[in-house]
């Protein structure tokens, strides 16, 4: 019984450190490109910020549902939830 839990508790590692990995790699080429295509430091780290806030920490929580594939980050509708944002503060 010990070997087994070992040996699941080992592949649950292997299989978080493989989405890390992915994710990480993922988030990189995404800022370099918000970069590259002359969007200001700034707004990126908005747009991130927004992204994280709005869009994956409520994806992650999603507790009892159905398994899904992590969002995609899509710039027009990080825009749209950032230009809500910043509306709404300015009330």
């Amino acid at each position: 019984m010990r070997k087994e839990q070992n040996m699941h508790n080992h592949a649950v590692e292997a299989a978080y450190r493989r989405g890390y990995h992915h994710g990480s790699l993922h988030m990189m080429e995404l800022i370099f490109g918000l970069l590259e295509s002359s969007i200001p430091k700034s707004a990126v780290t908005d747009l991130c910020h927004v992204f994280q806030h709005h869009i994956v920490l409520p994806w992650r929580s999603a507790e009892g549902e159905q398994s899904s594939a992590p969002p995609q980050f899509d710039l027009e509708i990080c825009q749209h939830l950032l230009r809500e944002s910043k509306w709404h503060q300015s009330k």
